[in-house]
């Protein structure tokens, strides 16, 4: 099976987890950074954010993990990846285990201010946000947790 796909912005592709093969293969299709947001040892990980790591710079391309568990986002992680967006030479994958994980912290990274255009914006890509945790992360980065 394929792994989903999505772009968030023109810069930025968001999928599931990639094959050893899909890797190597974002080099060609230009992608010159890899960003792996899920934490070693989750269940159906194909490789290692480590061996990930392996082929990603095997390929040309720079390599970066921030392990974020699924139901626990947190502010830190987001502003690691905005420094990591802002440094990237070209376009950038960034991936988790299905792919809403990674474009919530994308979406926060971004500096979306509003709940409903970040939801919106995730479900364009194909990653509908629905775990009720990765909404409470958006609402509280955008501020519509206060009243």
């Amino acid at each position: 099976m394929a792994m989903r796909r999505g772009k968030l912005t023109d810069k930025i592709e968001v999928a599931g987890q990639p094959t050893a093969d899909e890797v190597t293969g974002l080099k060609a299709e230009g992608f010159t950074t890899v960003i792996n947001m899920r934490r070693d040892g989750e269940a159906d990980q194909p490789l290692s954010p480590a061996e990930e790591g392996q082929v990603a710079q095997a390929a040309g391309m720079d390599y970066h993990h921030i392990p974020v568990d699924p139901n626990d986002l947190q502010p830190e992680q987001a502003a690691a990846l905005k420094k990591l967006l802002d440094e990237a030479k070209g376009p950038v994958f960034l991936h988790c285990a299905g792919g809403p994980r990674a474009t919530a912290v994308a979406l926060v990274a971004l500096g979306v201010k509003d709940r409903d255009a970040a939801l919106a914006t995730a479900a364009e890509a194909g990653f509908p946000i629905t775990n009720p945790n990765q909404i409470a992360f958006i609402d509280r980065e955008t501020g519509r947790d206060k009243p």
